[in-house]
């Protein structure tokens, strides 16, 4: 049954499914999926994955979609999507128009609807040609004058196959090649039958070659069957080829080669996997079989793109995590334990418990009468019986003999431990107790600590035995004496104990992380602020030095000798976090949850993040501006927003960004997931640097650096000469003044002298006047 879990994304809310394959992220138009209906897929060189749709051709950069479209298109549909040498993206549509995107725009390279009529048609590019494949006519367009040159002859030509720089194709009665002089000659016969006894044409559709390591393929619908042969060009053999007869029935709209030995079918009951051996495939997997599938790609992060018909894009964020075929009924996983290397035992919480096969992905489950929760079982090896522990009842199941038996000694018990000389640990809500030889026919021997526990482990070597309780973390020596141990004087609250090869005991925290002990002292502690993403741990197992940690909000693994973390999340393909047991088996890690299990191949699952970050939008005072490598602004140019982003699915998820801007703020920065622009309001006049790269948290990676100079100019006011100019002009004009002011009060003294000169002129006067008299 497929089932469907939410994960949140900045894009929004996307299902993943599950049920007998790896997980998917499901995209619709939902989560912003601009259409529902595809036709092809591509990434281009630079990261951006380019969609064939109903509604037109869209690319994609990891956040958002793009749409390209022309003003003399006709209709919005387009197909056949590709890449050229120069790096141009190409596309075509039922009204035979042929396109390709230049300068962020969809340019009409050509129109062939008078030599077409309307037949969607096959294309493929060189150098110095467009290639395009009807029915019955091969045209051959020069990509510098669009001159046409038609190759007619009537054939009934088949979808082309680019390999190693060369076209092959299929004639009606031959496999064929444009050879380097760009002439079509037959280089294999098929003879094959093309009409029946009654002169009636047998073949239906396009033929089409697909190559699979060195060998090559050819299919054809015969008879409405589909059929599958191989051919050798260099034996010049031609032959029907087993292993395929499940597809006859089947539409198979496009093939896809995963390596050298394995093949990939999208077809109209979903994804058929194959494996090729000796000359022969042989079915390895299905996914997705209710599902309508036009095309598959991988992208440079080995994420898979599947697009449908009708129903949006699913995403496979990585293939070596999947779900185990475990049944509706048995899906809520309380505990689990190892029983073998092919097997494995766990007990749900509706009180049953069974047995999973790891190589034949298949469940036997064993019918406890009572329904109360299964708190924990164990199996003892030596006893090779399994010990169950439920809520209000026990039983043992002997694997000898296959007898399930109820008994009354360990009802609710919090963690089993199988000690030295086969006696059986039992630590409960309140208990402390060891039944010797494992044989509950014996009066089990208490331990005085009376108090809830959480987890046990037994360190053989040295005889230890770590018991994680309610308020401390002790450790018991061979005859039981016990030792709190602390970290920086404060309490261990534990919840999962295991042990590295290397005798370090690690032991797992509600809220303080994980604590590394050995020879009775805490030796190492793992925080947030020193790897983990979370300090709230949910289980921890030990695989050689590699310490599995299950946290609230990741899976990481901690190599205790490198002190490296690797981190998985829900979105590289983890189903849960909500984890209730891991144990290993061969090169896999499974884990219980609430809704089944899962596996995670431990050496494959762990990607090599591959982000490259460029810029990808550029504001000047709230205008777009093209990107450039070095910015000359005028001084009111001074509110800048950049842009940047890496292109991707995988990593548009989960991945953060560093910043900063030098001459103005020397410190790294670090953005929030789903954030890829910066902006700076009102920057003084100066030079800067903007710097950028991905930054992904709590793993050991480093981008590449992106930088973009800028200089803003100081204002006219600001500027040395003039500011000086204006210095000179006050002081010009202090000095006009008050040499205009001295000079009128000299004229002000020389008009007082000049009347009092005429006053003392007059006074002569009267006084010579009153002599007169």
């Amino acid at each position: 049954m497929i089932k469907q879990l939410i994960l949140f994304f900045f894009l929004g809310t996307v299902s993943l499914l599950y049920s007998q394959e790896p997980v998917f992220v499901h995209l619709t138009e939902k989560e912003g999926l601009p259409d529902k209906e595809f036709y092809d897929i591509m990434e281009d060189g630079k990261g951006f994955v380019w969609l064939c749709a109903d509604k037109g051709l869209f690319r994609y950069d990891g956040k958002v979609f793009k749409s390209f479209s022309n003003s003399n298109q006709r209709g919005l549909s387009v197909f056949g999507v590709k890449q050229d040498h120069l790096g141009q993206v190409w596309c075509n549509n039922i009204s035979s128009q042929f396109f390709y995107v230049n300068d962020n725009k969809l340019e009409l390279f050509i129109d062939l609807s008078n030599q077409l009529s309307g037949e969607l048609v096959d294309f493929m590019l060189d150098e110095e040609y467009l290639w395009v494949f009807s029915l019955s006519k091969i045209f051959q367009i020069n990509l510098k004058t669009k001159q046409i040159t038609t190759h007619l002859d009537g054939d009934n030509y088949g979808t082309p196959l680019k390999l190693n720089n060369s076209i092959y194709f299929h004639r009606l009665d031959s496999i064929s090649t444009i050879t380097p002089k760009k002439n079509i000659k037959a280089i294999l016969a098929t003879q094959l039958k093309n009409r029946d006894d009654d002169d009636r044409f047998i073949l239906k559709g396009k033929s089409r070659l697909f190559s699979l390591g060195n060998a090559m393929f050819f299919t054809q619908n015969r008879y409405g069957k589909t059929a599958f042969f191989q051919f050798n060009l260099a034996n010049k053999t031609f032959n029907s080829i087993k292993g395929l007869e499940a597809l006859v029935d089947e539409s198979v709209y496009e093939i896809f080669e995963k390596n050298a030995h394995e093949i990939w079918f999208a077809t109209s009951s979903g994804i058929w996997i194959y494996n090729f051996k000796n000359n022969q495939f042989q079915l390895k997997n299905r996914y997705l079989k209710d599902k309508n599938i036009t095309n598959i790609i991988k992208d440079k992060d080995n994420t898979h793109w599947f697009i449908t018909l009708n129903n949006g894009i699913y995403i496979m964020p990585n293939l070596f995590i999947e779900s185990c075929s475990i049944s509706e009924l048995n899906r809520n996983i309380k505990s689990l334990d190892k029983v073998n290397d092919s097997t494995l035992v766990f007990g749900t919480n509706k009180g049953q418990f069974g047995f999973y096969n790891t190589k034949t992905d298949t469940e036997n489950l064993i019918t406890i009468p009572t329904k109360d929760r299964v708190s924990t079982l164990i199996y003892h090896p030596n006893k090779q019986t399994i010990f169950i522990s439920k809520d209000i009842s026990s039983y043992t199941y002997n694997l000898k003999s296959s007898e399930l038996k109820k008994v009354k000694n360990f009802d609710n018990t919090k963690s089993f431990t199988v000690l030295q000389n086969d006696d059986l640990l039992c630590t409960t809500y309140n208990f402390t107790y060891i039944y010797k030889n494992a044989d509950l026919q014996n009066k089990p021997i208490h331990i005085p600590v009376n108090k809830r526990s959480y987890d046990s482990y037994y360190k053989q070597r040295s005889q230890t035995t770590f018991i994680a309780y309610v308020d401390n973390f002790i450790a018991f020596d061979s005859v039981w004496r016990p030792t709190v141990i602390s970290g920086k004087d404060t309490p261990i609250y534990g919840k999962s104990i295991s042990e590295t090869q290397n005798g370090v005991v690690w032991v797992a925290t509600f809220k303080d992380g994980i604590y590394g002990v050995k020879n009775g002292n805490v030796i190492q502690h793992y925080t947030t602020k020193n790897g983990l993403t979370s300090d709230n741990i949910v289980k921890i197992k030990a695989n050689d030095n590699m310490l599995w940690i299950a946290s609230s909000n990741s899976i990481q693994i901690l190599n205790t000798t490198t002190n490296e973390f690797k981190i998985l999340t829900k979105t590289d393909g983890v189903v849960s976090y909500d984890i209730s047991g891991i144990e290993f088996i061969s090169d896999k890690a499974y884990f219980s949850y609430g809704d089944g299990m899962f596996f995670i191949d431990k050496e494959n699952a762990f990607k090599n993040q591959h982000a490259e970050v460029n810029f990808n939008a550029l504001e000047i005072n709230e205008k777009t501006a093209e990107i450039v490598p070095e910015y000359n602004l005028n001084a009111g140019q001074n509110a800048i927003k950049i842009g940047f982003n890496v292109n991707g699915f995988l990593y548009n998820q989960k991945g953060k960004y560093k910043y900063r801007l030098s001459g103005f703020n020397d410190n790294w920065l670090i953005t929030d997931i789903g954030v890829n622009s910066v902006k700076y309001n009102s920057l003084p006049p100066g030079h800067y640097q903007f710097q950028v790269q991905p930054y992904l948290e709590h793993q050991q990676f480093t981008g590449n650096i992106k930088t973009l100079k800028f200089f803003i100019a100081t204002p006219i006011w600001k500027r040395w000469w003039f500011i000086l100019g204006t210095v000179l002009c006050i002081i010009t004009f202090i000095v006009w003044y008050f040499k205009q002011l001295i000079a009128k009060k000299e004229k002000e003294q020389q008009k007082i002298l000049e009347k009092i000169s005429l006053e003392k002129e007059l006074s002569a006067l009267n006084l010579t006047a009153l002599r007169s008299q």
